[in-house]
């Protein structure tokens, strides 16, 4: 390889980490980012300059990319719940008076319980979700139940769990105000197990309202 070779080899490298960089950071082409990060340097690897000069250049954004990707994960989550169980469920995260956090496997062990409202201690943290679902029967027997991905389809497995989403109840501020900004927020997380009866449905008032009371009533005793 000529000399002339190996440097534009290494420039186009470096502009392709540059570039790859930039698309990973705007998180909607993150993945085409990584490949182009990739590419780059592959490029830089092969170009003939001294290997101080590649390892100072394709270091600090592979590891960033890297430490970055690993921080994406949500904590590896396994739900129990009682036999019968259908409907709504709350995960209410970051609370002290909360539960400890309980482990088997690595995974965090979270039981639902008939109320249908969980109250930890742990913080939340988003990411791409490793969550399972069981059933526990009377005789302590789980059973896997899946993630449901049509849930208003008829033909969706039941039962199945459906992922709602994250969501914030505003705490007084000094001002007077509300903010979800507030040391008084509420955090959560909504889910909902369909079953063959189940009305998949959300928005409950009477369900956020006793959500709300039980995290006071948790604080209160604190």
């Amino acid at each position: 390889m000529s000399k002339r070779s190996s440097t534009i080899l290494f420039v186009a490298g470096v502009v392709l980490l540059l570039l790859g960089l930039f698309l990973y950071l705007t998180w909607w082409f993150f993945l085409y980012g990584m490949i182009i990060i990739a590419l780059g340097t592959v490029l830089v690897l092969v170009s003939r300059k001294s290997w101080l000069s590649k390892t100072l250049v394709v270091a600090a954004p592979v590891l960033f990319v890297a430490w970055s990707f690993s921080q994406s994960f949500a904590p590896s989550q396994t739900f129990l719940f009682p036999e019968g169980f259908s409907g709504r469920f709350i995960v209410v995260e970051g609370e002290p008076c909360g539960l400890a956090d309980r482990k088997e496997d690595g995974r965090f062990i979270i039981e639902v319980p008939s109320s249908g409202i969980v109250i930890l201690q742990r913080p939340a943290r988003g990411g791409w979700v490793d969550d399972k679902f069981f059933i526990v029967g009377k005789d302590g027997v789980r059973s896997p139940i899946t993630q449901s991905i049509a849930p208003l389809n008829a033909a969706t497995i039941r039962p199945s769990v459906m992922l709602g989403g994250s969501g914030s109840v505003g705490g007084l501020m000094s001002d007077g105000s509300s903010s979800t900004e507030s040391a008084e927020a509420i955090n959560f997380s909504d889910y909902y197990v369909l079953t063959a009866d189940s009305n998949a449905s959300f928005y409950d008032q009477a369900f956020d309202d006793m959500m709300v009371r039980l995290v006071k009533e948790c604080r209160a005793i604190r």
